[in-house]
C-alpha cells in the first residue's frame, strides 16, 4: 500500500509523481506476518507492543540514526506507532498515527472475532486463537481459510474502505483496476499473518502498555 501512495505525498504535485521531493529517506516494512515478513516462532501471541518493538530492531539493524524524523501508521500500524512513541520516545521526533486509537475499542474485539471466524468458515476466534495461528487445522480448515476465506474477507472489507461516496469502487471502470488490486492484496495475505493482527488489534490498550 505505501509504496503506491508515498509518491503522492511527496511529490509538489498530485498528478506529477516523477518530480518527488527527495527530502526524506523512508524505510517501509511489513509487519510480522504480512509481505514478506514472518511470524517468529514462539508461543507468544502478537501484541501491539511487540510490533512497536519491531520497528526499534528495524533501526538497530539498519544502524539508522536515531531520533528519526517520524514514525508514519495507519490502522494496526497506527496503534504501533503509538505504542512505539509511548515506549521509545527518544527514538524519534514525532508521530503520525491515522485511523486508530490508544486502546480497543468498545465492540471491536467482537469485530474482529467475527472477522477471524469468517475466514475459517464459520468457526469462533477462541477456538482458532486456542489451536495456534500457524496451525489452524479448525473450523475448515487452514486451505480454506487460505483459498477461500481471505477472498470471503476481502468481499466484506473493501467496499466498507472504500463506501459512498468513494470514486473507487469495482463499477467505475476508472478506479475498478486500483480497487481490484487492493483486494487481492487482502485476499493475498497469509492467514496466520491476519490472525495474529487481529488478535492483536482486538485486545490492546497501549496507556496500560498491553
Amino acid at each position: 500500500m505505501w509504496s503506491y501512495l508515498i509518491p503522492y505525498l511527496i511529490s509538489d504535485s498530485p498528478d506529477d509523481t516523477t518530480g518527488a521531493r527527495r527530502t526524506y529517506n523512508i524505510l517501509i516494512h511489513s509487519q510480522r506476518g504480512h509481505g514478506q515478513s514472518g511470524l517468529p516462532d514462539l508461543p507468544k501471541p502478537t501484541t501491539i507492543p511487540a510490533l512497536a518493538s519491531d520497528i526499534t530492531h528495524l533501526l538497530k539493524s539498519l544502524d539508522i540514526a536515531t531520533p528519526v524524523h517520524s514514525i508514519v501508521g495507519v490502522s494496526q500500524g497506527g496503534a504501533a506507532a503509538l505504542a512505539f512513541a509511548r515506549s521509545y520516545p527518544h527514538l524519534a521526533r514525532s508521530v503520525v498515527a491515522c485511523d486508530t486509537g490508544p486502546r480497543t475499542p468498545k465492540g471491536n474485539k467482537e469485530a474482529w472475532d467475527g472477522r477471524i471466524g469468517l475466514v475459517y468458515g464459520g468457526v469462533s476466534a477462541e477456538d482458532i486463537l486456542k489451536d495456534g495461528v500457524k496451525g489452524g487445522e479448525v473450523g475448515k480448515g487452514a486451505e480454506y481459510a487460505s483459498k477461500v476465506g481471505m477472498g470471503e474477507l476481502a468481499g466484506v472489507t473493501v467496499p466498507r474502505w472504500f463506501a459512498s461516496p468513494s470514486k473507487c469502487t469495482s463499477a467505475n471502470a476508472e478506479r475498478a483496476e486500483r480497487y481490484h488490486w487492493v483486494s487481492q492484496m487482502v485476499e493475498s495475505t497469509p492467514v496466520a499473518g491476519f490472525v495474529a493482527g487481529a488478535g492483536a488489534l482486538s485486545d490492546y490498550d497501549i496507556t496500560l502498555g498491553k
